[in-house]
């Protein structure tokens, strides 16, 4: 891999048994990616789909025929796979509101690139991004009742069965929309002998409490 900011030096050389040899030489400049800037986040904290967090960067530096600069803004999930949250930018600021996010922080990171697409990616930053107030999230409420004791956890509400089952098991089933098996949700989740949400209870709300320990 060559060094940016470095020029190298190549040459080759061809010989023609008596009738001598040639050679050729070129030379290479890697260009250096921006450098010496920063990137921050505010406000510190705020709520899903309300609070304008602005992303800004600044003091980033190039060569003046390099320029002008583009900024990727990108959300960082738990996956560790980046989301973008706006197409590339001449802007080096950027205000967006963020989506909800079970984490307690959300890491948000920029990629910034010169005109000959060589880039800087500054250590990622992160914000606290809490729900709306009085909002429901079906995915948390069956979380915290699959993490619980068998022993001490109630039947779970049937919209919470009906929800998650659409959400997680369905779009996995081949050729099926979601929540287009789930159209009836149960009377009584979690109860009774047979059916299709009791026997995915019993084989996967198991298997999904033994990661939460």
């Amino acid at each position: 891999m060559l060094t940016p900011g470095q020029t190298y030096h190549f040459e080759l050389r061809a010989a023609c048994g008596a009738e001598g040899f040639g050679r050729a030489l070129v030379s290479v400049a890697v260009a250096s990616p921006p450098s010496s800037g920063t990137f921050s986040v505010a406000p510190r904290a705020g709520v899903a789909g309300q609070t304008l967090f602005t992303l800004r960067c600044a003091r980033w530096e190039a060569e003046a025929e390099d320029l002008p600069l583009s900024y990727l803004y990108s959300l960082l999930r738990a996956d560790n796979a980046s989301a973008p949250l706006a197409p590339r930018l001449i802007d080096a600021e950027l205000a967006v509101t963020l989506p909800e996010d079970p984490r307690a922080l959300t890491p948000l990171q920029v990629l910034v690139c010169d005109a000959s697409f060589a880039c800087s990616e500054p250590a990622a930053d992160a914000v606290a991004v809490a729900m709306p107030p009085g909002s429901f999230s079906a995915a948390a409420a069956l979380e915290a009742w699959v993490c619980a004791a068998p022993e001490t956890r109630a039947p779970p509400p049937p919209l919470i069965v009906c929800v998650f089952v659409c959400e997680t098991v369905l779009p996995s089933s081949a050729g099926a929309p979601p929540c287009r098996r789930a159209a009836a949700p149960p009377r009584r989740a979690g109860a009774g002998a047979g059916g299709p949400l009791t026997a995915w209870r019993e084989k996967d709300y198991e298997t999904r409490r033994k990661t939460c320990n």
